[in-house]
């Protein structure tokens, strides 16, 4: 399910939500489902490569993370862990 938003200017970001949910967030808005659907949205309706998308998987796989940012050109940059970067801003 697609759900817009304008909160995020140039980036995209994958998230795993958990329970099998996840999300991808893109300029226009977020798309949610599980992450066959969200990776079939991401290469076939946005133009990112199967490649970048694996990529970032096998990055947050490695490092126990749940989240991968993704730039304005759809090359997987990093990923993170929300909760982290959550505890970083509120101290």
């Amino acid at each position: 399910m697609f759900t817009q938003n304008k909160q995020n200017k140039y980036t995209y970001k994958l998230l795993d939500k958990g329970n099998n949910l996840w999300s991808f967030y893109t300029p226009e808005g977020n798309f949610d489902g599980t992450l066959d659907k969200v990776c079939k949205f991401a290469v076939l309706d946005l133009g990112f490569t199967f490649s970048e998308i694996e990529l970032a998987l096998s990055q947050m796989d490695k490092n126990f993370h749940d989240s991968a940012e993704f730039g304005m050109y759809m090359k997987f940059m990093y990923s993170y862990d929300r909760s982290e970067q959550l505890t970083k801003v509120s101290n």
